[in-house]
């Protein structure tokens, strides 16, 4: 839009703005609009700039960055990332309380005899591979907010914590599950 615009100025000094009585304009890039490079920006010329509010003296601009958008945007998907983790954690204790609550009631070890070694791997592999695909999100959020702004990480980082936490205790389950 700022492209456009700044590429008209000859045709809009000619003309009043066609906004009168605005109280702020925020102006934010397309991030999927490829045509930038992933540094570059637009700069708003004064033409421009007096284009867009000379019918509004007091209206606020707020130019939103690239930068801003992709840190709103990771942030929002590091709080999902956390929230489905959160869910597969409290899934994954649950399973663990059901296995252990017959093997309680059954009144022995987790390891059948007549179990084949076949079966008794796949499930020494299907504990590793849970353990292993919660530390592997633990790791996939951790890089989401170290590329966070501060202000956003801060926000982030206490239910993080506790999420890490949380997945120690759920992994360590699991671990101790498979060796029973």
């Amino acid at each position: 839009f700022l492209q456009l615009l700044s590429s008209s100025v000859e045709l809009m000094t000619h003309q009043s703005s066609p906004f009168a009585n605005l109280k702020s304009l925020t102006i934010q890039p397309d991030i999927q609009f490829s045509d930038l490079g992933e540094n570059e920006g637009v700069e708003m010329s004064a033409e421009v700039r007096s284009y867009l509010l000379d019918g509004s003296p007091d209206a606020t601009l707020t130019m939103v960055t690239r930068e801003d958008v992709r840190a709103i945007k990771n942030a929002k998907l590091a709080q999902n990332l956390i929230t489905n983790l959160r869910a597969l954690l409290e899934e994954e204790k649950a399973s663990i309380e059901t296995e252990m609550a017959k093997m309680h009631e059954q009144g022995k070890a987790h390891v059948d005899p007549d179990m084949g070694w076949n079966e008794l791997n796949m499930q020494i592999q299907e504990g590793e591979e849970k353990a292993s695909g919660i530390i592997s999100k633990l790791q996939q959020i951790k890089d989401l907010l170290t590329e966070l702004p501060e202000s956003n990480r801060a926000t982030i980082q206490p239910s993080f914590t506790t999420l890490c936490a949380e997945a120690d205790i759920v992994t360590s389950k699991i671990t101790a599950f498979i060796k029973m």
